[in-house]
């Protein structure tokens, strides 16, 4: 049998991992830009991280919401984030932007632990 391929993935928690694994890239992201800005300013803005949610967002794209959690705050989180994530793709996004996005994931990921039954602790470390 033929294994189905997917060039981004396709799933929910799988492709919130997926997106997850491109937070380490996101400073090597905003100095490429700044290098970009500098050279040719007018396409390009010193600061912005536009090419990182680019990258990363590409995960989200296929990011398939569970029936159960669709209309709980869950499914809505989470297609705000995927919705949030393709706005973000086509404006200019900063730092901080990025910071508040996973953020934002992050209290997803919890919620879903606990709909699971996990009483999650918020890491010192983060």
């Amino acid at each position: 049998m033929r294994e189905i391929k997917s060039e981004f993935g396709k799933g929910f928690i799988y492709n919130l991992v997926l997106f997850a694994k491109h937070y380490e890239r996101m400073q090597s992201y905003l100095e490429t830009n700044n290098k970009m800005a500098e050279s040719n300013p007018d396409l390009w803005t010193k600061g912005d991280i536009d090419l990182w949610f680019n990258g990363a967002g590409d995960h989200l794209i296929e990011l398939e919401i569970p029936t159960q959690f669709r209309n709980i705050k869950i499914g809505i989180m989470a297609k705000e984030l995927q919705d949030e994530v393709i706005e973000r793709r086509l404006g200019k996004s900063t730092m901080k932007d990025g910071e508040d996005f996973f953020k934002k994931l992050e209290k997803l990921c919890r919620m879903i632990d606990k709909k699971l039954g996990v009483d999650s602790i918020e890491a010192t470390w983060n």
